[in-house]
């Protein structure tokens, strides 16, 4: 059992923190000023994070481990405290932990914008900055890049939509600071819509300190600010809003993503999850449409996966993944909900693929074993010489379905793991009221959402 302790002031008033934790039975145990506040016990314990009330300020403690060993830190209005105990000798895992937190802690001081932590996120993905840059709110967080495949900041600044959406891409495009920024990113561009940009950064490091991300993010946000107005006090961003002009809209977070609600729309945001379930399951299907053009694509994958099988029997489980992700993509494009069913069925499209790569295979062996002029008759018998043959021996066709079957398999349960955290998120999606943030009031989490 591991014990720490922290005594500080919070509002002049001084307060007793204590942590037990037992590696081995998975206890977790949090007193505040004697008080339990947290008692719970996990089999597999990733690391935690208990929320600590202070009425106008963010406080939390973490358990924060490298799947070895752990350690602690007290978090209060994003700077970070080490434990008593760990004050003389502190670990190399607690001094990462806490080199981090100072610089999330550095980029919010510099941009102006508050930390408030991921809610349910752990280690480096529960870092985030919220507030108003210029007027114009503002979210940072850390994030992966889909393209790159590397940890990044990312950020989006909410503006006052401008008429002409590609004129206002072209000219924050051509601003000098603007490009710079873009080089050091991982060609990552930034992604434009009405009333928002977003944005990826390099992540934080010894060679991208806090001070010097602040000013490629202020570089970038100011580009963008000087093409752009802010958002009236007034402004609601729910179309047709009720309330509209008659009530000043408040930042609120939906599944961390920046709003401008006003207190009638926000009274609505908790069935929100129920309205996007009832949209979603009364959505056509169009499975007939899916399978069509599901079809079509595997017969097209399966022409390039046999030649490519002629070379390498090995790479079947990357092309029929490949076959599976292009015959999903298809079937989305023409209108076919992505579902379970319709996973499973892209699934059974893109074997039926790799069975026609197989025998395909087969085909041109068995045109190679029989030189000769292809006409009608001599094709209908190397049809059936290769049926026949891959019947008699049919360690190939079978290498090729195995090898296939991972390959689909692998994707297919990635993206069902994929498809239902969106639509967890859509069902019961992460809703937070910001309320005032200097200092923190108002702040709440929206029940029923999540």
């Amino acid at each position: 059992m591991t014990t720490r302790n922290w005594k500080f002031q919070v509002n002049g008033l001084g307060h007793v923190l204590e942590v037990r934790h037992g590696y081995w039975l998975g206890t977790q145990d949090v007193r505040l000023d004697g008080r339990v506040i947290r008692r719970e016990r996990h089999f597999y314990d990733p690391g935690w994070a208990q929320a600590l009330d202070f009425p106008g300020h963010q406080a939390e403690v973490r358990a924060i481990t490298n799947g070895f060993t752990y350690t602690y830190i007290l978090v209060l209005d994003g700077l970070p405290y080490p434990a008593e105990e760990d004050l003389n000798h502190p670990s190399e895992l607690l001094k990462a932990a806490l080199a981090e937190q100072r610089e999330w802690a550095s980029l919010g001081e510099a941009l102006g914008l508050k930390y408030l932590p991921i809610l349910g996120a752990r280690g480096l993905w529960r870092h985030r900055l919220v507030g108003w840059w210029r007027g114009y709110p503002a979210l940072i967080r850390s994030a992966i890049s889909e393209k790159t495949r590397r940890s990044q900041v990312y950020g989006v600044l909410r503006y006052a939509a401008p008429l002409d959406l590609a004129s206002f891409k072209q000219r924050v495009d051509a601003e000098p600071a603007f490009a710079r920024s873009r080089d050091r990113s991982a060609k990552v561009l930034p992604t434009y819509a009405p009333g928002r940009v977003e944005i990826l950064w390099p992540h934080l490091s010894p060679k991208l300190p806090a001070a010097k991300l602040a000013q490629l993010i202020m570089g970038d946000f100011a580009a963008i600010a000087r093409h752009a107005g802010t958002l009236a006090p007034e402004v609601c961003d729910t179309v047709n809003c009720p309330g509209h002009g008659q009530q000043p809209a408040q930042l609120v977070l939906f599944n961390h993503f920046p709003l401008r609600l006003c207190p009638t729309c926000q009274a609505s945001l908790a069935s929100v999850g129920q309205h996007n379930r009832v949209a979603y399951r009364e959505s056509p299907a169009r499975l007939i449409r899916g399978l069509l053009v599901g079809l079509a694509v595997a017969g097209i994958g399966a022409i390039v996966f046999a030649a490519v099988t002629l070379a390498s029997k090995t790479i079947a489980a990357v092309f029929a993944a490949a076959i599976f992700t292009f015959v999903v993509k298809a079937m989305s494009k023409v209108g076919t909900k992505t579902s379970g069913l319709s996973l499973l069925l892209a699934a059974a499209i893109s074997m039926l693929g790799v069975a026609l790569a197989a025998y395909l295979v087969v085909i041109w062996l068995a045109l190679r074993a029989a030189p000769g002029p292809l006409d009608p008759d001599r094709l209908a018998f190397v049809l059936q010489m290769a049926w026949r043959a891959m019947l008699a021996n049919p360690e190939l066709p079978v290498q090729m379905l195995l090898f296939g079957l991972i390959g689909v398999g692998a994707y297919l349960a990635s993206t069902w793991i994929g498809l239902r955290a969106e639509l967890d998120s859509q069902f019961r999606p992460v809703i937070e009221i910001i309320g005032s943030l200097e200092p923190l009031s108002g702040y709440r989490v929206v029940p029923g959402a999540r």
